[in-house]
C-alpha cells in the first residue's frame, strides 16, 4: 500500500515543490549526493524526474548548487517543452 502525504501535510516537500528540485546529502548511503527535478506535461503535471548523482568528495554542496542544479533545472525545462510539444 503506498502513503499519500499533501504538500499540506509535509513542510518539506512544500518546500521542495515551490524551488522545483531537490537535494538528497548522504541521507540514503553515506557518500552519496543527489540531485532531482521535475519534467512536467503541457498541462503541468509532473509525468517525470531528472536526478543527478555524485560522490560526495567530488561535489560540495554549495558545487552541487553552483554547477549542477542549473544545468539540471535547464534539461528538465527543455525536456518539459518537449513533452508539451509531443502531447498535443
Amino acid at each position: 500500500d503506498a502513503i499519500i502525504v499533501t504538500l499540506d501535510e509535509s513542510p518539506e516537500l512544500a518546500r521542495v515543490a515551490e524551488q522545483g528540485w531537490c537535494v538528497v546529502d548522504q541521507e540514503l548511503e553515506p557518500g552519496l549526493r543527489s540531485v532531482a527535478a521535475p519534467v512536467h506535461d503541457r498541462t503541468g503535471a509532473v509525468r517525470a524526474a531528472l536526478n543527478v548523482s555524485t560522490h560526495a568528495a567530488r561535489y560540495s554542496p554549495e558545487q552541487l548548487h553552483d554547477e549542477l542544479i542549473p544545468e539540471l533545472l535547464a534539461t528538465a525545462r527543455a525536456l518539459s517543452a518537449d513533452l508539451a510539444i509531443v502531447n498535443r
